[in-house]
């Protein structure tokens, strides 16, 4: 099973609404797969999880698996629907969940707007710059599918680099000065740690936005 299904962003319906909806039909899932006996579960958690909006700035960068602290019903739908893959697995030593971090999804014709990115980063700030484009979504999850674990794993998802061309050494600087690093970061890496994905799943990103914002204006 992959699942999907959500209420995606805040302002689609009220805190309440997005919270029970979230969490119910991923518990439904859970357990129809646990019945049913289907041993594979795929599913979408969230980059919110880290903390977005990062009202006090992320725990460290880059953020990684480690850092639980949802702050809103979208987050906390996510984060109930990873502690729910971590007690259904319990259950069944045979069941797999792989929750996947999937960082804010770009398709290709939203990359037009990667130049304002440049001018205006506060726009992108509260997610740290990030960005997972919808192939390599799906690659993810095809490789989440594929690989051979038991029990509840979660993965952060995001492509190689950031959004803007701005070194984020600078950014952090201007926007989280006190954040810690956890090791030196280099000028456009993503600050979504996914070493992880690559070390377990086999993840690599391969949709880079920067050639394809080119072509979408006919530049070479």
């Amino acid at each position: 099973i992959v699942h999907l299904a959500a209420i995606a962003s805040p302002g689609e319906a009220p805190d309440h609404i997005i919270f029970q909806t979230n969490t119910i039909s991923t518990y439904n899932v859970f357990e129809a797969a646990r019945r049913l006996a289907i041993r594979n579960v795929v599913w979408a958690s969230s980059e919110t999880v880290y903390g977005i909006p990062y009202a006090k700035g992320p725990a460290y960068v880059p953020v990684d698996e480690a850092i639980e602290a949802p702050a809103w019903s979208y987050s906390l739908s996510k984060y109930i629907g990873e502690k729910l893959a971590e007690q259904i697995a319990t259950w069944d030593p045979r069941m797999k969940f792989v929750g996947l971090r999937f960082s804010n999804v770009q398709e290709p014709q939203d990359y037009e707007h990667f130049a304002e990115y440049d001018k205006h980063p506060e726009a992108r700030r509260f997610n740290l710059w990030t960005y997972i484009d919808a192939r390599d979504a799906a690659q993810a999850v095809r490789k989440a599918v594929e690989v051979n674990l038991k029990g509840s794993h979660i993965f952060g998802i995001a492509n190689a680099n950031g959004v803007t061309g701005k070194d984020n050494n600078a950014l952090l600087e201007k926007y989280y000065p006190k954040v810690e690093r956890k090791r030196a970061i280099k000028p456009n890496e993503t600050l979504i740690s996914i070493q992880k994905a690559k070390d377990v799943l086999g993840y690599r990103p391969r949709y880079d936005w920067k050639p394809q914002a080119a072509a979408l204006h006919g530049s070479s």
